[in-house]
């Protein structure tokens, strides 16, 4: 699982470097953009949020993981995300017990000892 999270963390990474240089059509940057933010959680009303949600979660665990290959600033870009993501959901986890989860997937800023298992 953490494969395929590098890869489209490799993907991704390459895009927004283009797009920095200049060099990419920004329909596509939008496109991509708009795919890293749905996977941080920035969805909209109606999407298909559980699988979202899951992705979400997933990609903030690959994340930590993964995050020191890329540059500071693509790292700079998706911590952004994430954590304006984050910031966002807290008052929502007011209500939810911390750290509870009915899949078995971490919350992000949820330590974990090992893999995620899910």
């Amino acid at each position: 699982m953490l494969g395929y999270w590098r890869g489209l963390f490799q993907i991704w990474s390459n895009v927004h470097r283009q797009h920095l240089n200049g060099t990419v059509d920004p329909m596509i940057y939008a496109s991509v953009e708009r795919e890293i933010r749905s996977y941080a959680g920035q969805f909209s009303v109606g999407a298909a949020t559980n699988r979202i949600e899951a992705r979400r979660r997933l990609m903030f665990w690959a994340w930590q993981s993964e995050k020191f290959q890329f540059s500071e600033d693509f790292s700079t870009f998706v911590d952004g995300l994430i954590n304006a993501n984050t910031s966002a959901r807290r008052a929502e986890d007011q209500t939810v017990v911390q750290g509870a989860s009915t899949d078995g997937m971490p919350q992000p800023g949820q330590v974990t000892a090992g893999p995620c298992r899910g």
